[in-house]
């Protein structure tokens, strides 16, 4: 897998890592575990970034490879999911719900519909038998 960002693209090797773009269009990658290959767009500069490392890319190339505290990264993305797993499971209860409602209103119109059509059936039944006897 490639992740392709701003101003560099980073080769997955098997690992954990996070990709982050500023406004200015710098690209950072930071990897938690595993490596990741970090190639500049702007001068094709590659490094191998290691769990624990990060390294960024600007218009004028590659940066230098710095250490950051991957518990504190992680524990960042637990929460990011965590929030994201109960927002997801809220609009899945959400949609449940309102496809409930659904059935339940085609139901009703089942119904009324049916109701209305046996309703139509039996005065044209007596409209023919009353119209029989006249005849």
């Amino acid at each position: 897998m490639e992740v392709e960002m701003t101003q560099a693209f980073g080769g997955v090797k098997g690992t954990t890592f996070v990709c982050e773009v500023v406004a200015d269009g710098t690209s950072t990658l930071k990897v938690i575990e595993g490596s990741v290959e970090f190639t500049a767009k702007a001068d094709g500069k590659k490094a191998i970034v290691q769990g624990g490392n990060m390294i960024s890319a600007d218009n004028r190339g590659l940066g230098a490879l710095a250490k950051f505290d991957t518990a504190a990264e992680t524990a960042i993305w637990d929460k990011i999911k965590a929030k994201t797993a109960v927002k997801a499971t809220a609009a899945v209860k959400a949609k449940a719900a309102s496809t409930s409602y659904i059935f339940i209103i085609a139901g009703v119109v089942a119904l009324v519909v049916t109701a209305f059509v046996i309703v139509i059936l039996i005065n044209k039944k007596r409209n023919v038998r009353d119209w029989c006897r006249l005849a």
